[in-house]
């Protein structure tokens, strides 16, 4: 495979002065060709995306992991065949990208139609080549004022949009498993207070326990175990399969649950519904787990990952 970065072209100009040399390299001639690639590889996609509804082409080009390999391989080979220690071209390095879209899985092909994807919007790409471009990060207004004033505006028109009370704070995190870890980290939070930050779980007055549907998502269990809380102090709860219940978590047997665990003077502290369950595609009612929520004093948090724009 190749190593270092792209190395310069023996027949470009060279036409740097000595304030532009960096380490021995020729700093302005690297960005011009840095440049040149990023715009023959920006056209290669616009030509994937163009071509993404074609049922003409395959949706994947099988190879075995040592096929690909000896593809990748021999683009930046020596002429003998053995790998190399200098960089790659700027050629190689498109016909390296040219292979990754050649070699890989067609996911917005009309005959793909493997679970949990859906095609790639044009509009959602350019938005990513946007903040790709402008290499930001959203964590202060000094390095990012446009992007941290649309998410606390975006942030409070779902807060109406929820019907959330006045003074309600929410943000934008990385993935469905994040937002169930985050959603469990503030129900710890509210249950125990900030003196959970400076004792830990003992804090609580007892063993912290939590509660989600039998058919929730793996993240629930995995915030168990990264929190400290213990992957069996959050319950699964059984569920509804008839057709009545569509794969709900049945709310009387929560409660009673509940009511098991305070006895054994456990600290019953949230309830993990779901919106769409990853398989079954049930949906939880948080109507009614609310208010089992309310009589224990346990926070609702609702996974809408799948289903929740429903």
């Amino acid at each position: 495979m190749c190593k270092e970065g792209v190395e310069k072209t023996e027949d470009a100009p060279h036409k740097a002065s000595h304030a532009g040399m960096v380490g021995g390299v020729d700093a302005d001639l690297a960005r011009t060709q840095h440049t040149a690639v990023y715009h023959r590889v920006s056209a290669l996609l616009g030509q994937y995306v163009d071509g993404m509804g074609d049922r003409g082409k395959k949706v994947i080009k099988f190879a075995s992991p040592a096929e690909i390999l000896e593809v990748f391989g021999s683009v930046c080979a020596d002429d003998g065949g053995a790998e190399r220690e200098r960089g790659a071209s700027a050629d190689e390095v498109v016909r390296l990208c040219e292979l990754v879209l050649d070699y890989s899985v067609r996911t917005s092909s009309p005959l793909f139609f493997n679970q949990l994807y859906g095609r790639v919007d044009p509009v959602g790409l350019a938005a990513d080549h946007v903040l790709s471009t402008l290499n930001t990060n959203a964590f202060t207004w000094e390095v990012a004022p446009v992007f941290t004033t649309l998410e606390r505006a975006l942030v409070r028109r779902l807060v109406d949009v929820f019907g959330l009370p006045e003074g309600a704070e929410g943000l934008f995190v990385p993935g469905g498993s994040m937002a169930n870890m985050y959603g469990m980290h503030a129900a710890r939070y509210a249950k125990v207070g900030a003196a959970v930050k400076r004792e830990g779980h003992s804090a609580a007055g007892g063993q912290l326990v939590g509660f989600c549907s039998a058919d929730a998502h793996y993240s629930y269990s995995k915030g168990a175990n990264f929190m400290g809380i213990g992957t069996d102090n959050f319950v699964a709860v059984p569920v509804d399969h008839t057709p009545k219940g569509r794969g709900s978590m049945r709310a009387d047997v929560l409660e009673e649950m509940v009511v098991a665990a305070k006895a054994e003077g456990k600290v019953p502290f949230m309830v993990g519904a779901t919106s769409g369950t990853t398989v079954y595609g049930g949906f939880d009612d948080p109507v009614v787990l609310r208010e089992v929520c309310d009589r224990h004093g346990m926070w609702l948090h609702l996974d809408g990952a799948w289903g929740g724009a429903a």
